[in-house]
């Protein structure tokens, strides 16, 4: 509207009479109910406020056309109190809310009688301020609270000729800076909560649009106001020039005065100036944001410029305390209880990230005291509150407390991360239709992206709950749209974090500790630059730490030197109190991680590592071959790659392969686990043709002549093709068809990108601990002590062990180079580590593969479990994801294991025991697979004694059988990182050799030459 319309406007309001003016004239709307609900706001009583603001809204003007202006600051406000009590949900409603009748009464501000000219205000409030001086030199603006404004639709001549009832205007005084500054908050606080889904919702494009020609009186100081709307669509837009360009016009009135907004703009400019590095920028906006905001009464505002403030101290690494925090804390005492109670505490926070814990505690009872039984306590504040409490009790050793108080925190960030709220908000843009598919897989890759040095430093306890939280449908999600756009390499990238995902969901601390534990104590080979110098980094600012993790190795060097079970009562006196010095030292350690697990430290997720495809194949040698599948919903992806090529498919009717796994489980003869299997039945091949019609269905129906093209097939399964005995598999060969595995070496791995992660070459004094017990129920002990005498007499180093030991096993394997547990390791429903690897130390403190992640990170490099169960056992009767073999061998390699054998399926007889023996007598010289592949090629040749085989019944007559079954050996399956084997330098002792599987070795018979007989000492 140009200046002469406008004029002609106000002469027709000026001369306009309606009944009613006289009581309206001394009321303000929003109503006095409104602005008294700043009491409980301000005091940290949110839920109380939330009512008077509901309240207030009750009585909103209302007309024909619906709710007026004063509403936006009803919604806008209502949803800052679902804010700050964590419920961002039901905020933003309210901010959308505020902002569609911002956009519904577009014109509303051309309606206001504005003064004419500004005056300077007399407000000495600036003098009380005390953390220091303005740098900028405007001054405050007297701004009336009341201003006329009328509601409603001008009577026109053709509604009189038409006739009817005519609904003239209504004058309201209105208080027009209160609209104002309700509309920006809405909008600054929507682009907070949507995050990067912002810019791609349609509502946002609408805003843009309308605040691009958002109309006032032309010409006007009002302009800088509609600036800062305008500046604050950009910003949610992701325009952030024009953002800067828009809100910087906003900060003066009539270019000289404060104002309203001029706090939130001055914050605003600071959050895009920090997002692009600029940090001594930022800090300079966000102090600065914190004067107009005192000068307004805006306590919410000086809080979080002083919680960016302080995070952009931390950040730079400037060192001591917040500056301004200690001389404002006494301030805001006479102002407003929350932002008195949120100073302490981020003071506390301050003085816990310096590591002055006393100090830090001292003020979170001085924040307690302060908040004391108000509302605030259950809400935003309350879970900083005990975050920062649980970094407190760590730095104090107190492991129980701190727990307690980060579980509390926890619970309330899983229902309030705003991270969390924006990958269901990315989901439901994708699901929609909203949003390409193009745009859909930026989405995702920013809401589900790997914690970035940033998030922790910007977002800790967000980031915390990010990857804390379980949320595998949006993953999915994800696959689905890179699979529709035929994005197949990126695919196979996001199945892996799938999997990944799962894992870390099922740690502490989402795998934070673990990351920790990682960069900080594995092999530096086994690190990527980046965690290199992350370590490097926290090593040095750490430095008690350091000196710990200097004696923790230090000690497990002199362990090393000692016996597995010293014989002299002076070595064993010393590893007694070596193994509890190292005990100790891991415990401090573990204490300073959780601590560490809560600051602004960058971690990067090493294990198991995150990898593009690209950098596979790199990693890859010419003749191997990996086959990586997932589960995506009801169907079943397949990922084939080599060096040099790459394919994906989806498996028809994944029902229907599930079913002939569970066929083909049953043809091997496993159905019950408890019910003896009768050999006769082994004699049937009916499941021959099953295995070969389900390898070529898991193939996509590959030319069986492709085999010949490679050495190693590396496996990465998935849910219930975890079960799949791919080495049973059938291939076409000269004689009918021929096991996998005597085509190509076979290993699996848990995620693709480990295919990256090389190995450590093997020790060349490894030392090996067999732990020996019954491998079923009611079995002779005996037995399995048989069969550790035929593995000794083919390995150096051997030393076996069949009783409780007096150290915790979490200890124990960080000293044994080999583990072989000749036991019967039975599941337990507590959770996927709750079952303990050595079998004898089952329910004893440090004994459960939960306590092998803890420090010291450094678990056997081999271990082998032919007594492991899994629901295969059962032929799959009651169905089963793969989960607990999943978490195994996850488990055993993160807590410092390079290869694991272990079984589907345990047969618990001779024909295991065979097994074994020459698989681990061939690690020293050979990789995993290999060795793996020439045990496996031995034993199918070997004779079966029925009475040796537990698995067997005996009832029936006399069956000549020998191994070449896959129920004696494609039960196992060996996961391995692939580490290259040096040349040998004493070859591997001759099949001939080996005792007769039918064969009892007979006691006291003498070790094979070369090899040194290792005594049986009890611990």
């Amino acid at each position: 509207m140009d200046s002469k319309g406008f004029g002609v406007w106000l002469l027709v309001l000026a001369s306009f009479s309606a009944p009613g003016f006289a009581q309206l004239r001394d009321m303000t709307v929003p109503p006095r109910e409104y602005h008294l609900s700043f009491g409980p706001f301000y005091e940290g009583d949110y839920r109380t406020a939330l009512e008077a603001f509901q309240s207030s809204a009750r009585g909103g003007i209302r007309s024909t056309e619906g709710r007026w202006v004063d509403s936006i600051c009803y919604h806008t406000m209502i949803g800052e109190c679902f804010y700050q009590m964590g419920e961002i949900a039901k905020a933003l409603d309210q901010y959308n809310s505020a902002l569609k009748l911002a956009i519904a009464h577009k014109g509303w501000m051309v309606r206001v009688e504005f003064p004419e000219l500004l005056e300077p205000s007399a407000s000495a409030v600036r003098s009380t301020i005390t953390w220091g001086p303005s740098q900028r030199t405007s001054l405050l603006a007297r701004i009336p609270d009341r201003m006329s404004s009328f509601q409603g639709q001008m009577v026109t001549e053709q509604d009189i000729r038409r006739g009817g009832v005519i609904a003239g205007p209504q004058l309201y005084p209105l208080n027009v800076k209160e609209v104002t500054r309700c509309i920006s908050l809405a909008q600054r606080r929507r682009r907070e909560i949507m995050g990067p889904v912002c810019q791609h919702d349609p509502f946002t494009s609408q805003l843009l649009s309308e605040f691009a020609s958002y109309p006032t009186r032309p010409n006007h100081w009002s302009q800088a106001w509609v600036s800062c709307h305008r500046g604050m669509a950009y910003a949610a837009a992701g325009k952030i020039e024009q953002a800067v360009s828009e809100l910087t016009k906003s900060l003066v009135l009539a270019g000289q005065y404060d104002h309203e907004l001029t706090s939130m703009a001055l914050l605003e400019l600071g959050k895009l100036a920090f997002a692009q590095g600029q940090t001594q920028m930022a800090a300079n906006y966000f102090l600065e944001a914190s004067f107009p905001a005192a000068a307004f009464d805006q306590f919410d505002v000086i809080q979080e410029a002083f919680q960016w403030g302080l995070m952009t101290h931390l950040v730079s690494g400037q060192k001591g305390l917040y500056p301004p925090l200690v001389p404002a804390t006494p301030w805001a005492r006479r102002y407003s209880r929350a932002l008195q109670a949120w100073l302490m505490l981020l003071a506390a926070e301050n003085y816990a990230t310096a590591g002055d814990a006393a100090r830090a505690s001292s003020l979170l009872g001085e924040a307690r005291q302060a908040v004391g039984t108000r509302e605030l306590r259950g809400g935003v504040l309350g879970a900083r509150f005990n975050y920062v409490s649980a970094m407190v009790e760590f730095q104090r050793r107190n492991l129980t407390a701190g727990t307690t108080q980060l579980n509390q925190a926890i619970g309330f960030l899983k229902a309030s991360s705003k991270r969390l709220f924006q990958i269901d908000l990315a989901d439901a843009a994708f699901l929609s239709g909203n949003v390409t598919q193009r745009v859909a897989d930026d989405l995702y890759a920013n809401v589900l992206r790997e914690p970035t040095a940033a998030d922790w430093a910007v977002e800790p306890m967000d980031t915390l709950a990010a990857v804390l939280t379980p949320h595998p449908v949006p993953l999915q999600h994800w696959l689905e749209a890179t699979w529709a756009r035929k994005d197949l390499e990126k695919s196979l990238e996001i199945a892996d974090r799938i999997r990944r995902h799962r894992f870390f969901c099922s740690l502490p601390v989402g795998g934070r500790l673990l990351a920790l534990r990682w960069i900080l104590e594995a092999p530096e080979t086994l690190l990527p630059q980046s965690a290199s110098l992350q370590r490097r980094d926290l090593l040095a600012r750490y430095a008690d730490y350091a000196k710990l993790s200097a004696q923790a190795a230090e000690i497990r060097g002199e362990l090393e030197k000692l016996p597995l079970f010293p014989d002299k009562p002076d070595e064993l006196k010393r590893q007694t109190e070596r193994f509890e010095q190292l005990g100790q030292a891991s415990a401090a350690q573990e204490l300073m991680l959780q601590d560490l697990a809560l600051r602004r430290e960058p971690s990067d997720f090493v294990f198991p590592p995150l990898r593009t495809v690209k950098e596979i194949q790199q990693a890859m040698i010419a003749d191997q071959l990996v086959l990586a599948y997932t589960t995506a919903g009801n169907q079943i992806l397949g990922f084939a790659l080599s060096k040099d090529k790459f394919s994906a498919w989806q498996i028809e009717s994944p029902a229907a392969v599930l079913k002939q796994l569970a066929d083909l489980l049953r043809q091997l003869g496993l159905a019950d686990r408890k019910a003896g299997l009768d050999p006769a039945t082994l004699k049937d091949e009916t499941w021959k043709a099953t295995a070969a019609d389900l390898l070529q269905k898991l193939t996509n129906n590959a030319n069986s002549a492709a085999w010949d093209t490679y050495r190693e097939l590396i496996l990465v399964p998935d849910g219930p093709l975890w079960y799949v005995p791919f080495e049973a598999l059938q291939v076409p060969a000269v004689a009918g068809s021929a096991p996998l595995i005597s085509k190509v070496q076979i290993r699996y791995l848990p995620t693709v990108g480990l295919l990256t992660m090389t190995a450590p070459a093997p020790n060349p004094r490894a030392r090996t601990l067999v732990v020996t017990g019954p491998m079923v129920p009611g079995q002779d002990k005996q037995i399995a002590v048989a069969a550790c005498d035929q593995i000794r007499r083919a390995l150096e180093g051997v030393t076996r062990c069949d009783e409780r030991l007096a150290i915790p096993s979490s200890l124990f394997s960080s000293v044994c180079d080999r583990l072989i547990v000749l036991s019967d390791l039975e599941p337990v429903a507590r959770g996927p580590y709750a079952w303990s690897p050595l079998a004898l130390d089952r329910g004893k403190a440090g004994g459960t593969l939960d306590a092998w992640f803890a420090l010291p990170l450094s678990g056997p490099a081999d271990v082998v479990l032919p007594a492991f169960h899994s629901a295969a056992e059962s032929g799959l009767k009651r169905g089963s994801n793969g989960d607990e073999i999943f978490f195994a061998v996850c488990g055993l390699m993160a807590s410092g294991s390079r290869s694991v054998l272990l079984s589907r399926w345990s047969v618990a007889g001779q024909s295991a025991f065979d097994l074994t023996r020459e698989y681990v007598q061939e690690l020293p010289f050979v990789s995993a697979s290999e060795a793996w592949q020439r045990s496996v090629q031995l034993a199918r040749s070997n004779p079966i004694a029925v009475e040796l085989e537990p698995r067997l019944s005996t009832t029936g007559g006399p069956v000549e059988l020998t191994a070449d079954h896959p129920f004696f050996w494609a039960g196992y399956l060996l996961a391995d990182v692939g580490r290259t084997a040096p040349p040998p330098t004493v070859p591997p002792p001759p099949p001939a050799g080996k005792p007769a599987a039918h064969a009892k070795p007979a006691a006291g018979a003498k070790p094979a030459a070369g090899a040194k007989p290792q005594p049986d000492v009890k611990p």
